[in-house]
Order: C-alpha cells, then sequence, then structure tokens
C-alpha cells in the first residue's frame, strides 16, 4: 500500500507498507492519506522479507531484516531529522506532556517507565492532554507535541519537568534537579539517532531553567503520583 504522511508540513511519500502499519503511524499522531503522489520531501520504501523488513529512504537502503517496532522508530528518527533540517531550533526528546496552568508539564522517560500513564491520571485530574511518546523543544523552552501533520504555531512553556520511574508498590521518592542536572538527564533521553547530547545541552539548559520544578526519582500507581506531582507544583 501506498499513501502520503505529512509531518510539521513536511510531505512524506510511503511505498509498501501495509494498512495496519499506516494505521499504527496514524496513531502516533501522523496524518496520512491516499491521495495521488504529491511532491515530497522525503520517500520512505518498505520491503517486506516474512516476518521481516528492508526499509529505504528515497534509494538509499537504511536497514534490513528488521522488525517492524524497530523500523518504525527509526523512520521516525529520519522524521525528526528532516523537521530538524527546516526548524533547526527544536530538540525531540523521549516525553510525555500535559497542559496545566497555561504551560506544560513535561514527563521525560525511556519506554516502559510508566511515563504515559502518569500523564493520563494528570489529565483526569483536569490537566489537557499534549504530547505521547515525543515532545519538541525549543530554544525559548517552549513543549511542542510530535508529530502532527502541520507544526504548532505556538508551543507551550514549561512549568515543571518529572522524570519518574513507575515500580510496583514503591511510594512517592523524589529529589530535586538543578538546571544542569535536569539538561544531562534530557539529553540521556534525545529521541533521534545519531545526535550528539553535548550539542544540544545549551538547548535543553534553557528549558531546564525556565522550570519553576525539576523533580527525579520513583514513583507508585500513577493516580496518587498525580496527586503528589500537582501539589509539588502548587508549592
Amino acid at each position: 500500500m501506498s499513501g502520503t504522511l505529512a509531518c510539521y508540513g513536511i510531505g512524506i511519500w510511503l511505498e509498501g507498507f501495509s494498512p495496519q502499519q499506516i494505521q499504527e503511524l496514524e496513531r502516533e499522531g501522523f496524518e496520512t492519506t491516499s491521495h495521488p503522489h504529491p511532491p515530497a520531501a522525503l520517500t520512505f520504501r518498505l520491503q517486506t522479507e516474512g516476518r521481516y523488513f528492508n526499509f529505504w529512504v528515497s534509494e538509499t537502503p537504511i536497514v534490513s531484516n528488521q522488525t517492524w517496532p524497530l523500523i518504525k522508530q527509526v523512520l521516525l528518527s529520519y522524521l525528526q531529522a528532516a523537521v530538524r533540517g527546516m526548524v533547526p531550533e527544536l530538540v525531540f526528546v523521549q516525553a510525555d506532556a500535559v497542559a496545566w496552568a497555561g504551560g506544560a508539564i513535561l514527563l521525560p522517560g525511556r519506554n516502559f517507565t510508566g511515563k504515559t500513564t502518569l500523564g493520563r491520571a494528570l489529565v483526569e485530574r483536569g490537566c489537557q492532554p499534549w504530547a505521547e511518546r515525543h515532545c519538541a523543544l525549543d530554544l525559548a523552552g517552549c513543549v511542542y507535541p510530535f508529530p502532527r501533520s502541520e507544526q504548532p504555531t505556538q508551543g507551550l512553556p514549561v512549568r515543571g519537568i518529572f522524570e519518574l520511574t513507575y515500580l510496583p508498590g514503591h511510594s512517592w521518592s523524589v529529589a530535586p534537579l538543578t538546571p544542569g542536572q535536569a539538561s544531562l538527564s534530557l539529553a540521556a533521553l534525545l529521541a533521534s539517532r545519531g545526535e550528539s547530547p553535548g550539542a544540544f545541552l545549551p538547548r535543553l539548559a534553557e528549558t531546564c531553567t525556565r522550570a519553576a520544578v525539576r523533580l527525579q526519582g520513583k514513583r507508585g500507581e500513577a493516580g496518587p503520583a498525580a496527586d503528589s506531582l500537582l501539589a509539588e507544583l502548587a508549592l
């Protein structure tokens, strides 16, 4: 199956993707269409080899005999690089985010640390959904959801950064981070492949300096943790 994918205003032509794979990309936040091939900045090609896949960007082979989840992460990395080429001030990190009090609560972390579950618990307590899995940060310390078909016209200023790992039965156990410590922590969560963390530290520092609260630690169940998190922001 072929189609067009839009990301921050960039057109990408998809070739060889199954309907299920395209649906997965849509669940990630992409907008896709089966319209005829428009002018596109990139072409992504996928070839099935049994249970594995080969992936090309335009005419260049990128990975061979890999699973779809890995291919999807490589695809995201190339999209982030393409967007960064057009909007060089953006930095992409693995993080969820919710909107609160006119700003954003940033929940950085690797997969399976519970950040998405915590974000949903915060939404149940009155926050607004903003981003899942990936965020873009700009030079002014604002947070943007990624991916989207068009770049949002305005990001949200960061209010708090909470890097929390879920442990069953664990109580709320956090420690404050300095802006420098928070920057180093975010640098370890850069979303794109091949990025040098040191090159992005000045940009991450702006985001971390602007955050009123910066905490790192462990948490138990999402509901009580969301209550504790909001209490920290209210201090």
